[in-house]
């Protein structure tokens, strides 16, 4: 377990951190990371690895490696290109565990790729692109969703000029609670990890 294993072990610190950090108990802890370390001896996994787990879920997704892509960029939160032990299960946290304020803050952290706590229109249009794709592979919508539109309606519901405003946080999370697109990326995503 956590105080007997190699040179990726968990110590007891560690332990108390990441039972502050998630939302996990001791033996959960134990458990997954035991399973973590047989399937990444080393303890870590770099982007190819993560595609090839989502590519073997047989998500119903048309492009799974943009998706997995976005994912591990975001559970990536040292930007070592590579998940560690931590990384994964606070990621596994907000994604299995978390309320719906602490994942539209993970999602909106998806979304902000020049990570400046702001989202531009483009971000929002690039991450529009992703979630449309992923909700007509879905095909969980009566009408093929259109990412230049969406991201149009989402400027439009916060009063803002999409080519000069950019959205907050607390301005993402006030129009995208509500938002059937967000809802369902949402969802999907809590299936990653149950």
């Amino acid at each position: 377990m956590f105080r007997n294993s190699s040179k990726t072990a968990v110590g007891r610190l560690d332990i108390v951190d990441l039972i502050a950090a998630t939302k996990f108990s001791q033996d959960e802890l134990e458990e997954m990371y035991e399973e973590f370390i047989m399937e990444n001896p080393g303890g870590n996994f770099d982007l190819s690895r993560f595609k090839e787990q989502f590519r073997a879920a047989n998500l119903p997704l048309k492009n799974v490696d943009l998706f997995a892509t976005e994912i591990f960029r975001v559970f990536d939160m040292n930007r070592d290109n590579k998940i560690d032990f931590r990384e994964h299960l606070i990621a596994r946290s907000v994604i299995s565990r978390g309320n719906a304020q602490e994942k539209l803050r993970w999602l909106f952290c998806i979304f902000d790729r020049d990570e400046n706590g702001l989202l531009s229109a483009l971000e929002v249009l690039g991450a529009a692109k992703v979630v449309c794709n992923m909700a007509i592979s879905i095909g969980s919508f009566p009408e093929d969703p259109d990412a230049e539109e969406w991201t149009e309606k989402f400027f439009r519901r916060l009063k803002k000029d999409r080519m000069a405003d950019d959205i907050s946080l607390d301005d993402f999370v006030l129009v995208a609670k509500n938002d059937p697109l967000i809802t369902m990326l949402l969802s999907f995503s809590s299936k990653l990890y149950v």
